[in-house]
């Protein structure tokens, strides 16, 4: 009968997926006849799979009849006298000898080097042993027999003695575990069990972390298709179910309407011990915010972390990014990637020069934490990490949440006016960030930290960047963007990818410089200029516009008007990716650089997919304004910069960051004396629904019944109230497009509900593929789903019942 062991060993056999590259290296060792190198390193963060790749080297090891011997930091004190100890106890078991007590390194070497086969000892949890790390490399390793070989795993690199000694570093491999790629994800959740369309969101919960995976398919596999696990899994479960992984994937972004199954938030039993699992002290609760903090931004500096912190810790730095927005004029820069020499005067100096050394100290505690990372930027927890800590966060202290997410806010704001070039694109950009957690704006924006950058056109790219029109837009584009280029070559600015080349662009036509020729041949310039004559006319002479009464006047007169008339990627287009991101902040400097701004109009190609977005940011829909090249047309998107000036308008969108992350009931109903309302019943309800589903521009949504009904004008206050930080409801009447926006998240919401529902499968992909962004026939829909086409219309039909159903218990309540 095989023991429990050996049973234990080849489950775990089975569910082992990745880490091919470390298995190979390890087979290869064990077909010399002696060891390549002393010492095997493992390191990464907690559930990473470190304790499984050694079982995996074990039983390799094994099966090529060596002897192992293994040991785990937790299960001993880190000293010399206690290392030895547990040394003695498992050499004389293993090689069943009896050794003198007390042991010396000498001796266990000894006995090793007397054994009948090579030897191979395995550390685990070393980050535990780090008083016992010198001991290790100057008294035990040097006698090391030739036919021994040592394994350390732990979450932390090894010390820096160990990489400054040039011998060392020929003895030592190292290898840093990372998180699980999508095949190795998905080949482990197959080995589960688990089917193929569910994947996909247990990858997204899991963000590659291997532990986080193999808890998320315990769940699945116990309550399927279930998006409230609240109270089905107990802090017990974080045991040894670990998967092991290979390199990390970058997260897929999210497509519009696309909602995850999982996240922490839903699952609040798995994130304490998880936590746990990655971080296992947090000495004050200084460290403790200094940790959720981190979570919050996108990467985190000393000076960050100082001015969210506040009066947890000393006094913070000592410098200018203390003062209000409002006393500093926007700087005007002339180089897109470079800062001006009045920006680095206004920098500090030496940033950490004079910074307390409680801040340092904290700030030193948090980067040397396994779960962080960093780059040029700053620190970042690792992206499990970082969605733990916020649902931890918002679960435990939603108001300090909300305080650390204002703090931060308001440090970027100060930055992006003091700061000019590359330095304010990155603080716009880390602002934006804050927003991630909105469901209007979050999937809008790709987060990863890309290595493409803005930089101002030369003229070598000029031929690549035709070609990029010519290739989206057609041939009379390319010759109107070429005549444009020509005419304001400063208009052009362009995401460089990180061999120098041109990626994609933005071209920003100032609407008044145009020349007549050029405006009757540009129907998008044409179409802009009449609006603004029609609608909106420049003033000359004035001095209000984006940047307000006082800042930025324009000595030659005159208030300007900007047409994003070029946007684009040179293989996506306009679809949601790095250069989208990065122009979208290139488009933020602009509205904060350019006097007198008083318009801005952005057109595209899809405007229905970009509506919600741009109305969270708002910028309006304007038919008006709206044009047509080569049978393609463009939706367009505008903002009066005279009726919402810049700091008004970063207001605004503070106070809607501050509503994503508050994330309060809805309160009582909302409504303005007076107001008459729609009362539809079951019948009439149903069928708007389904007009919403199935027709949900813009122009369309204009005509739904649905927008006159009470409980859209409820949702739609509470986006007014949120936008401009009232406390009463006094006098509210949202406007039309904002109740647009309102009945759009309401159906994202009850298709995401649908999406989460037991049984609602097919259902919810009959609504997705007819009535979502794909929006495929029906017989389309039917063939892809593999089912008959009376079939996919019973589905269309029960899923449409249920979203209508989940809005009209809303509209009840």
């Amino acid at each position: 009968m095989n023991a429990l062991s050996t049973r234990l060993q080849q489950a775990r056999g089975r569910l082992f997926v990745g880490r091919t590259a470390q298995l190979e290296c390890f087979a290869l060792a064990l077909q010399e006849k002696t060891w390549p190198v002393a010492v095997w390193h493992l390191h990464g963060l907690g559930g990473m799979g470190k304790t499984s790749l050694l079982r995996q080297w074990k039983a390799q090891a094994q099966a090529a009849g060596l002897i192992v011997i293994s040991l785990d930091g937790r299960d001993f004190e880190p000293t010399s006298a206690a290392f030895c100890h547990v040394l003695s106890e498992a050499l004389s078991e293993a090689l069943q000898i009896s050794l003198a007590a007390p042991a010396t390194s000498q001796a266990l070497c000894a006995a090793m080097e007397k054994a009948p086969a090579r030897v191979v000892l395995q550390v685990d949890t070393y980050e535990l042993l780090a008083p016992l790390d010198r001991f290790l490399r100057e008294s035990f390793l040097p006698h090391l027999p030739e036919n021994a070989t040592v394994m350390l795993a732990g979450r932390e690199e090894l010390p820096f003695e160990w990489h400054s000694d040039a011998a060392w570093r020929e003895l030592v491999r190292d290898f840093n575990l990372d998180g699980l790629s999508p095949g190795e994800g998905k080949l482990y959740l197959q080995k589960r069990g688990i089917e193929a369309h569910f994947q996909s969101q247990l990858l997204e919960w899991a963000h590659g972390h291997p532990l986080a995976l193999s808890l998320a398919a315990d769940v699945w596999l116990q309550h399927p298709g279930t998006k409230s696990l609240e109270n089905q899994v107990a802090p017990s479960e974080v045991a040894e179910n670990q998967v092991s992984s290979s390199e990390a994937a970058d997260k897929e972004v999210l497509r519009k309407g696309s909602e995850p199954v999982f996240s922490p938030a839903d699952l609040p039993h798995l994130v304490g011990p998880l936590l746990e699992h990655l971080v296992r002290e947090v000495p004050t609760p200084a460290h403790r915010a200094a940790l959720e903090a981190s979570a919050i931004v996108l990467s985190m500096t000393q000076e960050l972390l100082a001015d969210m912190l506040g009066d947890l810790v000393s006094h913070p730095l000592p410098n200018a990014a203390h003062e209000s927005p409002e006393e500093h004029a926007v700087e005007s820069t002339n180089g897109i990637g470079n800062d001006s020499p009045a920006t680095k005067n206004d920098a500090p100096a030496t940033k950490n020069e004079g910074a307390p050394v409680e801040i340092r100290a904290i700030f030193e505690w948090l980067r040397g934490l396994s779960m962080m990372q960093s780059h040029r930027f700053g620190i970042f927890p690792h992206d499990l990490a970082r969605e733990l800590l916020v649902a931890d966060l918002h679960w435990r202290s939603p108001d300090w949440h909300v305080e650390l997410h204002r703090r931060a806010r308001e440090h970027y704001l100060r930055r992006i006016h003091r700061v000019g070039g590359a330095e304010q694109q990155r603080a716009i950009f880390n602002c934006i960030y804050l927003h991630r957690l909105s469901p209007v704006v979050g999937p809008y924006l790709r987060w990863n930290d890309s290595a493409a950058s803005l930089d101002s056109a030369r003229p070598e790219d000029v031929p690549a960047l035709l070609d990029m029109v010519e290739k989206h837009e057609g041939k009379t584009s390319r010759d109107l963007a070429a005549r444009h280029f020509e005419a304001q070559p400063d208009g052009l600015v362009v995401v460089r990818d990180p061999r120098g080349l041109a990626q994609g662009f933005v071209f920003q036509l100032a609407l008044k410089d145009i020349s007549d020729a050029l405006y009757e041949a540009d129907p998008g310039a044409k179409a802009a200029r009449d609006f603004l004559r029609g609608n909106a006319p420049l003033r000359a002479g004035t001095n209000g516009g984006a940047n307000g009464d006082k800042n930025n006047r324009d000595k030659s007169g005159g208030e300007n008007a900007t047409l994003f008339r070029f946007w684009m990627d040179k293989d996506i287009y306009q679809e949601v990716g790095a250069t989208q991101s990065l122009i979208f902040v290139q488009v933020v400097r602009h509205y904060l650089v350019t006097p007198q701004l008083a318009f801005s109009f952005f057109p595209c190609a899809d405007p229905d997919f970009w509506n919600d977005g741009f109305l969270y940011a708002d910028l309006f829909p304007l038919p008006a304004a709206d044009f047509e090249v080569e049978g393609r047309k463009f939706g367009v998107f505008g903002h009066d910069w005279r009726a919402r000036p810049v700091l008004s308008w970063l207001d605004l969108l503070s106070q809607r960051e501050m509503q994503s992350v508050t994330l309060a009931p809805e309160a009582a109903p909302l409504l303005a004396a007076g107001t008459d309302f729609v009362v539809l019943d079951e019948a009439q309800f149903h069928a708007a629904v389904y007009l919403a589903l199935r027709s949900s521009d813009a122009a369309a949504l204009r005509r739904n019944p649905l927008l006159q009904t009470a409980f859209v004008h409820r949702h739609a206050r509470q986006i007014v109230l949120g936008s401009h930080g009232l406390q009463t409801a006094a006098g509210i009447a949202p406007s039309l497009d904002e109740r647009i926006l309102s009945l759009r998240t309401l159906l994202k919401e009850a298709v995401a509900e649908l999406e989460a529902a037991p049984r609602q499968e097919k259902a919810h992909r009959a609504v997705e593929l007819v009535f979502g962004r794909r929006a495929l026939s029906q017989e389309a829909a039917a063939a892809a789903m593999d089912v008959s086409h009376s079939s996919l219309r019973r589905y269309l039909h029960a899923g449409v019942t249920q979203v209508a159903a989940a809005l009209h218990e809303r509209e009840n309540h």
